[in-house]
């Protein structure tokens, strides 16, 4: 068993749009940056839950002093208090727990909803089947709500410009017309005036619901459709590849880091395992890595003691602002998915990228496109694959069909014409894997990895066609130290 703590964690992105949310955003941030010192999160949380109780009883004493329903709107007031400012004091103070958070909230909103709708219906003013009705459809609403955050990474707090301030505030509006006015008539028939609105409040959560499961469940089907006919399913990493390219290193450095160090001859599943989400911290500073120097067509990095020709006329780009494209492209490939939001972080906390380089200049229609060949070098951190050692020579049979069997199944190429070969060149042993990208084929690419110095290097060759393919294949690669004559910056500073 791991300790969740060890796992990266990407908090979900909130939607709240409701009427009042850009003054109730202000409103708790100034709150917040006044709240004593001695009061945290959790004491706001317990505030909120108290509240709630009190509001139940508020509505159980209503039944025979209407003073209760005032007692009420005070709960109500106070529960949105402790609700709301929890998360807003946590985030200010930069003490933020984003799993217990979501956890604890959620299992206190259930509780609040069942001590709230427990004294409606003790109060005389709702029957006890609305209030029901209303707690059922609140719960199942909640169980979407918890799946759609997990499933999709989006955490939806209002509908319709509606959320729980404003529910709040009518709530409170109708708790003062029951001092005037606590029956309906309708059609010549007498209504409770709660029973009425409770009924509506089903009605219109029974719309949401259907809505957002239809919705969400279009959502999640176009990521991840059905395969055509006779045709194997496509892994997550293979959709990746046929909308952002530099989402390949990503997949191929994680896919070692994912392997069970007990079972090196095997190939591994495409799921992350329990090496991976438990892989020691880097025992190298990554970003202390010399980035490297471009001088007239040729790339050197004398900390990793290599050299490689440039191909004439490309373009050199500043890794730091393509890495954001990275990025772009890993949420245009994978979406939401938590779990490959969670690799994907893992990895680059074991990667450094070295160097960018784009046959089209950055930011035309071809770079913008991911259509423009490209050339990619960056280094990895060896301590982060435990259980796998890089082959020093041919002959090292058993560390060479390890490695070997992490690329054969990586699902980073498809179609036949995919190929792996280990080869030794000047003293090191280079491993290539050489594919199409897309099935049909829409790109095609060349990933190679050595060790040099300290670091796993790797380099990815992407072009549009397999001729231009073959000829940047043979571009001169050199490991020994490479000429440290002043050049511009790998890194395009």
């Amino acid at each position: 068993m791991h300790n969740a703590s060890s796992l990266p964690f990407r908090e979900a992105k909130r939607t709240q749009q409701s009427f009042l949310a850009a003054a109730e955003k202000k409103t708790l941030l100034w709150l917040a940056a006044r709240t004593p010192a001695w009061v945290n999160s959790d004491h706001l949380t317990a505030l909120g839950l108290a509240a709630m109780a009190g509001a139940g009883v508020g509505y159980w004493w209503s039944r025979n002093n209407r003073l209760g329903l005032i007692v009420v709107i005070v709960c109500l007031a106070l529960n949105w208090l402790g609700d709301s400012l929890d998360g807003t004091l946590a985030r200010f103070r930069n003490c933020s727990r984003p799993r217990y958070g979501f956890y604890v909230d959620h299992v206190v909103d259930a509780f609040s909803t069942v001590f709230l709708l427990g004294g409606l219906a003790l109060s005389g003013y709702m029957s006890s089947l609305v209030a029901f009705g209303l707690l059922i459809t609140y719960l199942v609403m909640l169980i979407e709500v918890c799946l759609a955050t997990y499933t999709l990474g989006d955490f939806t707090i209002s509908y319709f410009k509606m959320g729980p301030t404003e529910l709040r505030i009518l709530l409170s509006v109708g708790n003062l017309v029951l001092f005037w006015k606590s029956i309906s008539h309708i059609a010549g028939r007498t209504y409770r005036l709660f029973d009425v609105a409770g009924t509506i409040g089903i009605a219109g959560m029974l719309l949401i619901l259907l809505i957002s499961v239809v919705k969400n469940t279009l959502r999640l089907y176009r990521r991840e459709p059905l395969p055509e006919r006779g045709q194997a399913r496509p892994s997550v990493r293979q959709a990746a590849t046929k909308i952002c390219t530099s989402v390949l290193i990503v997949a191929g450095i994680s896919y070692l880091g994912t392997q069970d160090s007990s079972a090196q001859s095997t190939p591994a599943s495409t799921q992350p395992s329990q090496t991976a989400a438990s892989f020691r911290v880097p025992r190298k500073t990554l970003d202390k890595i010399d980035p490297g120097i471009v001088s007239g067509n040729v790339y050197s990095n004398a900390e990793l003691n290599f050299s490689y020709d440039l191909p004439a006329e490309w373009h050199v780009v500043d890794p730091a602002r393509y890495e954001k494209r990275i990025e772009t492209g890993h949420q245009n490939a994978f979406g939401d998915e938590p779990e490959a939001a969670r690799e994907h972080e893992r990895t680059w906390q074991c990667m450094r990228t070295l160097l960018w380089v784009l046959k089209a200049p950055e930011g035309s229609k071809a770079d913008v496109d991911r259509t423009t060949p490209l050339l990619f070098i960056g280094a990895a951190d060896p301590g982060c694959f435990k259980g796998h050692s890089f082959p020093t020579s041919l002959d090292d049979a058993a560390a060479v069909e390890d490695i070997e069997t992490a690329f054969s199944d990586d699902q980073l190429f498809s179609g036949e014409k995919k190929k792996i070969r280990a080869y030794q060149e000047q003293g090191h042993v280079v491993l290539e894997m050489t594919g199409p990208i897309g099935n049909p084929a829409q790109m095609y690419g060349t990933i190679r990895l050595a060790s040099a110095g300290d670091y796993w290097l790797f380099w990815m060759l992407v072009s549009d066609s397999e001729e231009e393919l073959g000829a940047l294949k043979g571009l001169r690669t050199t490991f020994v130290p490479g000429t440290e004559a002043s050049g511009s910056s790998a890194r395009g500073d």
